[in-house]
């Protein structure tokens, strides 16, 4: 996996973030590529979704890859469609 985070970009390889460079150099086979994706928690009060919440899915939305939002609890569909917006 590669992340990229400011200007660095850093591998994951073997449970360590190393720099990129200093792995390629000695391989390029061992760069892969991910797609970013971002998994948004949604908390409910009194049936709708908190500001907070709301924040998380601009902030994911912001990262430009997929976002999936996880909404827990009944009679949720009036949230769903505020969420959608």
């Amino acid at each position: 996996m590669v992340f990229r985070i400011s200007s660095s970009t850093l591998c994951l390889t073997r449970g360590w973030l190393r720099p990129l460079a200093s792995l390629t150099s000695s391989n390029p086979r061992l760069i892969s590529y991910r797609s970013v994706s971002a998994l948004a928690v949604l908390e409910l009060k009194d049936g709708k979704l908190i500001q907070s919440s709301l924040s998380a899915v601009s902030a994911g939305q912001k990262l430009g890859g997929s976002l999936t939002g996880f909404i827990a609890g009944g009679n949720i569909s009036e949230s769903m469609r505020e969420t959608a917006k």
